[in-house]
């Protein structure tokens, strides 16, 4: 692992329980890797720049065995894992308070698009060369649920990044808004899986579909197709 930035966990990132919010690990995980890229010169406005590309993050998988709290300082750090393939690349995330060694890992697959076709492209066409520290321990899975319809929502140009689509964070932050403030203080999440199907842009309309499982929620954000799938496992009470 190598470590990229400490963070301290400050009100407003954190919910009803002094806890770190859901959207903030996302956020702090774009982060990490966006300057892990940067160490090796391959962060998006470097290969924006020079191959008229952007990274594209198509599977995240998230493990929480420690959620920070509020005034903590959190240690985030990165490292590339063992991918055969390529197209993509793995990177792992590792956020931990300075003072504990439990924390919350991520597993990040990422993709180079043209900017002009949206198309992949091999990492070879970006000279992608960031060396290879581990194997990825976990793999990514798929579902198919039947789900059922939970709410609309259109696309305000406020959830628009770099990329000009909608943020990785921003797409939990629309899914968690579809609960009360009551139902949330009562989901305790040990871990999530994100499967980013296609791009949204500002002014589209999706539609959320949800449904619980046992101990599983499961949601889609669809256009005329999925835009996103994700899985969220809570801890038995």
């Amino acid at each position: 692992m190598i470590p990229i930035y400490q963070k301290k966990i400050e009100y407003g990132m954190c919910d009803t329980n002094a806890q770190l919010k859901l959207p903030e690990i996302l956020k702090m995980v774009e982060a990490g890797i966006a300057s892990f890229f940067g160490i090796y010169h391959k962060d998006n406005p470097t290969i924006k720049k020079e191959y008229s590309a952007l990274w594209l993050f198509t599977k995240t998988k998230v493990v929480i065995n420690r959620l920070p709290l509020w005034d903590e300082v959190v240690q985030i750090s990165a490292r590339r894992v063992f991918l055969d393939s390529k197209l993509s690349v793995i990177v792992e995330v590792y956020i931990h308070s300075v003072h504990e060694t439990e924390g919350i890992y991520a597993w990040v697959e990422c993709c180079t698009a043209s900017i002009e076709t949206r198309k992949l492209l091999r990492l070879t066409a970006i000279d992608f060369q960031i060396p290879i520290q581990g194997p990825c321990p976990v793999s990514f899975q798929k579902w198919n649920e039947e789900l059922s319809y939970l709410r609309s929502i259109t696309i305000s140009s406020s959830y628009i990044d770099y990329s000009r689509h909608v943020n990785n964070a921003e797409y939990l932050r629309l899914l968690l808004d579809c609960f009360t403030i009551e139902e949330l203080e009562k989901i305790s999440c040990k871990g999530f899986e994100i499967h980013y199907l296609k791009e949204a842009k500002e002014e589209d309309v999706l539609e959320i579909q949800y449904k619980k499982i046992n101990d599983c929620r499961y949601f889609t954000i669809k256009r005329e197709l999925p835009i996103l799938e994700v899985r969220m496992e809570e801890n038995r009470i």
